[in-house]
């Protein structure tokens, strides 16, 4: 049996600075799509900690169901 793409890589955190990179877009943006609930929710990466991350594949995740809606919104 053949691994999927998911599969193949193993789960990866990334900060805010790359989540904005790979959805190009600037931090004020990021943040009232956060405070809309629009994206996937951080986590905190130390307990008691403040650096927050997110998991890679849902954040790649969320930028394909963006382009599924391509033709959709207006």
């Amino acid at each position: 049996m053949q691994k999927t793409h998911k599969e193949q890589r193993p789960r990866r955190l990334i900060r805010r600075r790359e989540v904005m990179e790979l959805l190009g877009i600037k931090r004020t943006a990021f943040d009232d799509a956060l405070a809309r609930g629009d994206f996937p929710k951080p986590i905190t990466i130390f307990a008691g900690g403040r650096a927050k991350a997110w998991a890679e594949d849902e954040v790649r995740d969320y930028i394909e169901r963006r382009l599924s809606t391509r033709g959709v919104e207006r």
